[in-house]
């Protein structure tokens, strides 16, 4: 059971090195309790989360609102889009790199049959429009930062 669950976190954070301890091995640390370790990442939540240019004393959480609001805005619909009365959502996870650049933007298949992969790219192509972000900050130092945010599709077409 315990090699089920060592699976199942790997493949849903799928950014740690999970030890294999299954055979009654234990971990022992070199470091000592005094040291700061930063790994490399990418990492999904730090001390600071990446934001606009002008929010850095703001939470993490009215940052990556102020983000989702800003991509939401730079959103331009496919010509083909039909407006429809209940809003459909597109989920892009995109990467903030150490400088602050937006990188490995991907959108998530849409699951709503009424967004085409137009709707896709326009998703993707809103994400890039952010431009260089500040980037995430874990331990006083910059570091990339993973980020996976809804963009919403519906009656407000354009």
């Amino acid at each position: 059971m315990k090699e089920v669950w060592e699976i199942l976190i790997v493949s849903f954070c799928g950014l740690i090195l999970w030890p294999n301890t299954s055979q009654g091995q234990t971990l022992q640390s070199s470091v000592s309790k005094d040291t700061i370790v930063v790994a490399d990442g990418p990492y999904v939540y730090v001390d600071s989360m990446p934001s606009l240019s002008s929010d850095q004393n703001l939470s993490n959480a009215k940052k990556e609102i102020r983000i989702h609001n800003a991509i939401q805005k730079g959103l331009v619909y496919p010509a083909d889009f039909k407006p429809i009365n209940k809003p459909a959502k597109v989920f892009v996870r995109f990467m903030v790199a150490r400088d602050g650049r937006i990188t490995d933007v991907v959108p998530m298949p849409a699951f709503d049959k009424r967004l085409n992969n137009a709707c896709l790219e326009a998703a993707a192509a809103a994400v890039r429009t952010l431009g260089t972000l500040n980037p995430g900050i874990q331990k006083g130092r910059a570091v990339p930062v993973g980020i996976t945010t809804g963009i919403d599709f519906g009656k407000e077409a354009n």
